[in-house]
């Protein structure tokens, strides 16, 4: 599976990366978006690797200030079980990384990188039975 996404919009939000001493609103904030996303997820018998790109160049209407966020997530899902009662249960390990390019503030904000690894148990609960 292989999917790309654009939005291009505005809209209020709550963006604690626009929360400092820079801005002039704090709270809601009136933000223009430009996102581009690309996922590409392949399963391989009972293993499934997922890589997504995303960049998002927000701006902050209100304050004149605007960063760009690059990132990056990759995951592993892996599906052991055959029994009835577990063939929903998969397994998985995930990486996410995050670059925030911060533009536009008065007093200079240093770009801020964040790192996730998360292992987990993911349920597929059968709602629908075709």
């Amino acid at each position: 599976m292989a999917e790309f996404d654009w939005m291009y919009g505005f809209r209020n939000v709550a963006d604690a990366a626009f929360t400092d001493l820079n801005t002039v609103t704090k709270g809601v904030a009136y933000v223009k978006d430009n996102v581009t996303t690309a996922s590409i997820k392949y399963k391989f018998n009972k293993i499934t690797p997922y890589v997504k790109v995303m960049y998002n160049y927000r701006n902050d209407l209100d304050n004149a200030v605007s960063y760009g966020l690059k990132g990056i997530s990759t995951a592993v899902e892996y599906n052991p079980f055959n029994e009835a009662a577990f063939k929903n249960l998969r397994l998985f390990a995930a990486y996410n990384y995050l670059n925030y390019d911060y533009k536009n503030y008065t007093v200079a904000k240093s770009d801020r990188n964040e790192h996730q690894i998360a292992l987990g148990v993911r349920w597929m609960v059968p709602l629908f039975k075709l």
